[in-house]
């Protein structure tokens, strides 16, 4: 029997000796390999829906709605490998551009990204998308109707980083008054951006909702 648990111990031993070391140059993971192509998702439905009571519901079919949804907000930050207190990373090199935080990433020029990421997201059984910093001044049309045509819905946020935002510092009821340098007032700034954002996106039928603030 002593024999029989000095061969599991070598085992274990051998195991542990074929991982990566953590951090350093000695864990760093060999690049992962590439790909296949995303096959095209199936074409979907987003009829309006509605609201009966505290349910949500298909205003076509009357069946119950219920959101399975993905957040989608592709910045491409540079990730620090410092930060990591534990396993290892290898960086990529993300095709897609890298964008501030104000950035809108449902815009047109960035078509061929989000086109992807909306086929991928689809793929995965999901039926919505959550966004974030939207630009009413842009045409979000062919965003929006790429999505529905994969059976998505969208969750627009009233809320942007750097123009109709709610300042996170501030408690309330200072957040929705408080008057700001070379910004202006708060509220105000705010209920003009969010007219802006219900304009552009309530003549679609895939906006699911308005989200004001953060969830």
């Amino acid at each position: 029997d002593d024999d029989d648990d000095d061969d599991e111990d070598d085992h274990k031993e051998e195991q542990h000796s074929n991982r990566p070391a953590a951090g350093g140059q000695g864990g760093r993971q060999d690049p992962l390999k590439k790909q296949a192509p995303m096959p095209k998702a199936k074409k979907g439905s987003t009829n309006p829906i509605v609201i009966k009571s505290n349910f949500l519901y298909d205003s076509k079919t009357g069946s119950r709605f219920f959101a399975k949804g993905v957040a989608y907000n592709p910045r491409n930050q540079v990730f620090d490998l410092r930060l990591m207190k534990e396993g290892n990373c290898t960086p990529g090199e993300p095709v897609a551009p890298k964008l501030s935080y104000a950035a809108d990433p449902t815009a047109e020029d960035l078509e061929g990204t989000w086109k992807e990421a909306l086929n991928a997201i689809a793929n995965l059984g999901a039926n919505t998308v959550r966004l974030y910093n939207i630009n009413p001044e842009l045409s979000h049309k062919k965003f929006m109707d790429y999505a529905a045509s994969l059976g998505l819905y969208v969750i627009i946020p009233l809320t942007r980083h750097d123009w109709g935002f709610l300042p996170a510092g501030s408690p309330a009821p200072l957040c929705y008054t408080q008057d700001i340098d070379e910004y202006g007032n708060v509220g105000t700034n705010l209920l003009t951006s969010a007219k802006l954002i219900v304009k552009e996106f309530s003549q679609y039928d895939n906006t699911l909702l308005f989200t004001v603030a953060n969830e």
